[in-house]
């Protein structure tokens, strides 16, 4: 796709950010530790403080890939917990894959982490059914540490960790 910005969620992105999420939720429900039942039922309190934290904060931040239409097409964050960052909530629109928009996506959260924290690990959670992600992941030095969870809402599933190093 032709177009993208990839970008650091502002505080008034909070309307599209929700609707990607819950989007997300929608189309990929086996990729995430939440559903869709319980993001829909949250508040706009909640969509707008989420985008205010993940725009302003210094251990916590989304990035969105925005198409020239202003739609977002995807996101994907992180946030630091103790001494590791932990990217969360990563998905492009089935309609923008296969274009690299992940891979930007990835590339301006990692430089993100590593400006500000040069030598933290970072880990991440995913389900090796999505083989795609997989392929982005690995084709950025993440590699599998054996560990790995089952998904609450869906215990036929398992989310895999994997970590990158320094």
């Amino acid at each position: 796709m032709n177009g993208i910005e990839v970008r650091r969620v502002s505080a008034g992105d909070w309307r599209e950010m929700k609707r990607v999420r819950l989007a997300a939720l929608a189309t990929d429900r086996l990729a995430f530790g939440s559903t869709l039942a319980a993001e829909s039922a949250f508040g706009d309190d909640v969509w707008i403080d989420r985008a205010r934290v993940s725009a302003t904060s210094a251990d916590r931040a989304t990035w969105v890939a925005v198409a020239a239409d202003g739609r977002m097409v995807g996101m994907m964050g992180a946030h630091i917990e103790g001494l590791v960052a932990k990217l969360f909530g990563s998905w492009v629109d089935p309609a923008a894959r296969g274009a690299g928009v992940g891979g930007r996506l990835l590339d301006a959260v990692v430089g993100w982490v590593e400006a500000a924290h040069p030598e933290m690990p970072i880990a991440l959670s995913v389900n090796p059914a999505f083989a795609a992600a997989v392929r982005l992941y690995e084709s950025r030095a993440f590699v599998f540490t054996g560990a790995w969870e089952t998904i609450e809402h869906a215990p036929e599933a398992r989310c895999d960790t994997m970590i990158r190093r320094r």
